[in-house]
């Protein structure tokens, strides 16, 4: 498919080539069994544990668990084989692991009879389930992005379109997600516990600036080629 472009590369870019591609096809997948679950619970106020098809057992809560689980898996295998994460992404990683792994499970072990407790883990649940949504998107674009400017876009005039594209996508989506989670999180945050709303807060800032340091480096690589030919 990709010819000499794949097989120029040296082995370790090869290997990076097959990790993106990895990384589209496992985001894709939990971006899509994502979307039913996160417009029904955002938007039409339905429960965790309504069908996700008509009359089956299977809840809408099981596949945003299973859509998580996605995430999770492919955050494990880019940690183990990506070579050039960086520490903000490796932190990045660690801790949407940590939320998928720790809290997720708890959740769905929690006695319904514990109101307090279970309503403190609904909306912690709903604000991971923004987190989810909101990034899958992102994260498949940056992959494509990457993908293109190493096979088919390779003209100044390509490469300009592709990173403001990208840039102007990024900065988007980091604000609608922060615009989300915040919206999410004033409606809920009576509901909270100290450690919840200091864990919501701290997440979204690592959140945050991952995604920042993804603006810089496509704003980077929008002016560079501005810079040379100026």
């Amino acid at each position: 498919m990709y010819g000499k472009h794949y097989s120029s590369l040296q082995p370790s870019g090869q290997r990076m080539f097959c990790l993106r591609h990895i990384g589209v096809l496992a985001r894709t997948i939990s971006l899509v069994l994502i979307i039913k679950p996160a417009v029904m619970l955002a938007l039409f106020d339905s429960r965790w544990t309504d069908s996700y098809f008509r009359n089956s057992s299977i809840t809408l809560g099981d596949m945003a668990f299973l859509s998580a689980s996605f995430t999770s898996a492919f955050h494990i295998f880019e940690l183990i084989f990506d070579e050039q994460l960086k520490p903000l992404l490796l932190a990045h990683h660690l801790g949407a692991i940590v939320l998928v792994q720790a809290f997720l499970p708890t959740a769905a072990s929690l006695p319904a009879t514990r109101v307090i407790e279970l309503n403190r883990t609904i909306a912690m649940a709903n604000i991971c389930l923004c987190w989810a949504t909101l990034d899958a998107p992102l994260v498949i674009a940056s992959y494509v992005i990457w993908i293109l400017q190493r096979t088919w876009v390779r003209s100044d005039t390509g490469l300009r379109k592709l990173y403001s594209s990208g840039f102007y996508f990024t900065a988007f989506s980091t604000f609608f997600e922060v615009s989300a989670v915040i919206y999410f999180g004033a409606r809920h945050w009576s509901q909270f516990s100290a450690l919840q709303a200091l864990t919501i807060s701290c997440m979204q800032v690592l959140f945050t600036s991952a995604k920042t340091k993804v603006c810089n480096h496509l704003w980077m690589g929008y002016t560079s080629p501005l810079k040379k030919s100026s």
